[in-house]
Order: C-alpha cells, then sequence, then structure tokens
C-alpha cells in the first residue's frame, strides 16, 4: 500500500508541475462556437485548400501562447499529435469557467452541476498495469 501512494503522489506532484509550467507558455482551453465546430488550418488565414481538421464544441486544446499569429491561434490536440491554427474567438479558456457547485458525494461518486454543465466523477481503483504508456 505505501508503495502505491507513493506512486500516487509522484503522478500528482507531475501534474500540478506539468499545469504550473504550462501556465506561462500555453494554457488550455475548449472548443466553443455558435456553428458547434471549429476548422483548424494548417496557416494562420483563410484559403481554400487548408482545412486540416475539424474540432467539434467541447473539443480540448493546448493554445501555445507564444505561437500566436495575429487573430490566429497555435494549437495542438488530440493528445498532442496534432496542431494548426484557429481563430481567436472559437475558444473558451479553462480559467475563464465559473466554479460548478457539487451536488452529490457519495464512496465512489462526485458531480457538480449547474444550469449549463454536469460533470460526473467516478472513482474506481487504478491498475498500473494497464497505463503502459506512462
Amino acid at each position: 500500500m505505501r508503495k502505491n501512494n507513493h506512486f500516487m503522489n509522484r503522478i500528482i506532484l507531475y501534474i500540478v508541475f506539468l499545469l504550473c509550467s504550462t501556465r506561462v507558455f500555453a494554457q488550455f482551453a475548449i472548443v466553443n462556437d455558435k456553428d458547434g465546430y471549429v476548422n483548424v488550418r494548417s496557416s494562420p488565414k483563410i484559403e481554400q485548400n487548408n482545412v486540416i481538421d475539424t474540432l467539434h464544441n467541447g473539443s480540448f486544446v493546448y493554445v501555445v501562447v507564444e505561437e500566436k499569429k495575429g487573430n490566429w491561434l497555435y494549437i495542438q490536440f488530440k493528445n498532442n499529435n496534432n496542431e494548426g491554427y484557429i481563430y481567436f474567438d472559437k475558444v473558451k479558456y479553462i480559467p475563464d469557467y465559473q466554479n460548478i457547485p457539487k451536488v452529490f458525494k457519495n464512496e465512489n461518486n462526485l458531480t457538480f452541476k449547474d444550469n449549463t454543465i454536469s460533470v460526473e466523477i467516478k472513482i474506481k481503483k487504478f491498475n498500473y498495469c494497464q497505463c503502459v504508456d506512462f
């Protein structure tokens, strides 16, 4: 049990370090467009053949702040395997969201909910053997 706690503490420390260090250079955001999707482009301009992917509302993206070109954001998405440009007003940054009140908690579930969103977190035993990509 002590070994598992040590491993989990290292994972938590790594996540905190990652979040703190990326705050200066990048921000996490969620696609939020009135059309329900956004086109990702290979260059920071609208051209007929530069759409390389489409992301739907709710998709998480990583905005690389120092790579911004005018009103175009340089993003990484889908586990950072893809990258491209989207217009700046097509995302909502994670810090811009309001806190969501907790409405339900028991031994294995935690639910946060307000008028527009519901987040349910389920607790289960961590299986290190299934996480080979660590």
